[in-house]
């Protein structure tokens, strides 16, 4: 009888010490997700205003390691108001989140589950010109 009651005050003990620990490495994650985004989408559209401002031919490829969150990557581009956005949609504890890094030079890409899925990609940031004028095309491998 007094065994069980030992293992009763134990269990009443560690439980919400376990709760507590799970709980913090799970923020943690999310806060390393969040952060990690913030800095590809920096380097992604820094990049992009270096390129553009050297002009075609010019292209760099960033490395760089996409968390497993993603749920969407897409580009806003509204030349007729100048807004050229780089938007992250992330499942940051099951609900939808967007991260979204304007440029002041026009954007373009289009991007697939594959090209933004988890792991280390190549970001491929691409001076080119059509006639509308100089664009930065960005594309994943």
């Amino acid at each position: 009888m007094e065994y069980l009651l030992v293992v009763a005050i134990v269990l009443l003990i560690l439980l919400p010490g376990i709760f507590l620990f799970y709980s913090q490495s799970q923020r943690t994650n999310a806060d390393l997700g969040v952060k990690q985004l913030q800095k590809i989408g920096h380097d992604i559209v820094d990049n992009a205003e270096i390129v553009y401002r050297l002009g075609p031919p010019s292209r760099l490829v960033l490395k760089e390691s996409f968390p497993d969150n993603l749920a969407n990557l897409s580009i806003i581009n509204d030349p007729a108001q100048k807004i050229y956005e780089l938007v992250f949609v992330s499942r940051l504890g099951g609900l939808p989140s967007e991260s979204s890094f304007p440029s002041d030079v026009d954007i373009r890409g289009i991007f697939t589950q594959e090209d933004y899925s988890g792991g280390l990609k190549n970001v491929k940031v691409e001076a080119k010109r059509d006639g509308t004028g100089t664009y930065v095309e960005i594309s994943i491998d």
